[in-house]
């Protein structure tokens, strides 16, 4: 049975328990007395938003601690689902908000609805409380994020580019953010991993070597070393070495949402059957793949540890590059 499939499924029986647990609760409705904000939105504040406006419904978007390069692909996409889906669930909207907290803190606010009813996530194992969240049986990204691309200092990058085996590779250490998943899969392919303790610190800790190389997925790289001014740094970003590990990204509701994780199921299967989807991808990715799918460019494939076992068919993107072994 295709991912699709199965995670379709499972959506059915998620939506239908969750509205089972909905029906038992009775929730109080009072007026609004000031428009809310993206900080102080809560389940009941957004039922009674929506009565005040019975046109549209405003939902809160957790962004989280991802690069701003890929927030115009999600945002984008988020928006493209609600305009499908206005022909049957009304208008909608949703506030984007980035509060920083733990992955434990932002799975309790999931799983009471309160100030996140929605989100984009990897579906790892390991951050999931699937009795938290509801996940769309959609890979919104097409597996791209995978891809990691290399900035490196430039007295590296002739090193990095004549790299031919993975376990050159994996002799070399890697800077990541404290509390990126992306951290476990690194470790457990015997790579050792420096940890900086927020995304802006990694340059400065590379420009001193303390590791040799970030990576960064191709979908958002170039974006963030053009934004961050990397260039004036002495640092590159290699074009023909790239790392992959199976890297899923789904949308997530909150399980006192069904209604909402209908509603962009529903806008996802129209956005797909009428090609939407696709040109939106390609809008913003055609020219990566173009550009890294190619048998010049060397792939270092790594292990995903984290992946849940209903992962099964995973799209390979880049099926012309030359795998190291």
């Amino acid at each position: 049975m295709s991912l699709a499939a199965i995670l379709l499924a499972t959506l059915e029986v998620s939506v239908a328990c969750a509205n089972a647990r909905l029906e038992k609760k009775t929730v109080a409705q009072t007026p609004a007395a000031e428009t809310p904000t993206a900080e102080t939105l809560t389940a009941e504040a957004l039922q009674t938003a929506s009565n005040a406006s019975s046109k549209t419904v405003v939902y809160n978007y957790w962004y989280g601690n991802g690069s701003f390069a890929r927030r115009a692909y999600e945002t984008e996409l988020i928006q493209l689902l609600f305009d499908l889906s206005e022909d049957k669930y009304g208008k909608a909207e949703f506030i984007v908000t980035g509060r920083d907290m733990s992955r434990k803190r932002m799975m309790k606010n999931l799983k009471e609805g309160k100030h996140i009813q929605f989100m984009v996530s990897p579906y790892l194992n390991k951050y999931m409380d699937e009795e938290a969240v509801i996940v769309l049986p959609y890979l919104i990204f097409n597996n791209l994020l995978g891809y990691r691309q290399l900035i490196v200092n430039n007295r590296d990058a002739e090193k990095f580019s004549s790299i031919s085996s993975k376990k050159a590779f994996q002799e070399k250490t890697v800077g990541q953010v404290v509390g990126w998943g992306d951290i476990d899969v690194y470790k457990h392919n015997k790579i050792n991993v420096l940890e900086a303790p927020r995304f802006s610190a990694l340059f400065s800790m590379l420009e001193y070597n303390r590791f040799d190389y970030i990576s960064l997925g191709i979908s958002e790289s170039k974006k963030t070393y053009d934004d961050e001014g990397l260039a004036k740094m002495n640092f590159t970003l290699l074009e023909d070495v790239i790392v992959f590990y199976p890297w899923p990204v789904h949308i997530m509701v909150s399980v006192q949402y069904p209604e909402l994780a209908e509603r962009l199921t529903y806008g996802m299967k129209k956005a797909l059957d009428n090609g939407m989807y696709h040109k939106h991808f390609n809008k913003h990715y055609q020219n990566v793949l173009l550009k890294f799918n190619r048998p010049e460019v060397k792939l270092i494939q790594l292990e995903t540890p984290m992946l849940t076992k209903k992962l099964t068919d995973l799209p390979v993107i880049l099926n012309k590059a030359t795998v190291l072994h």
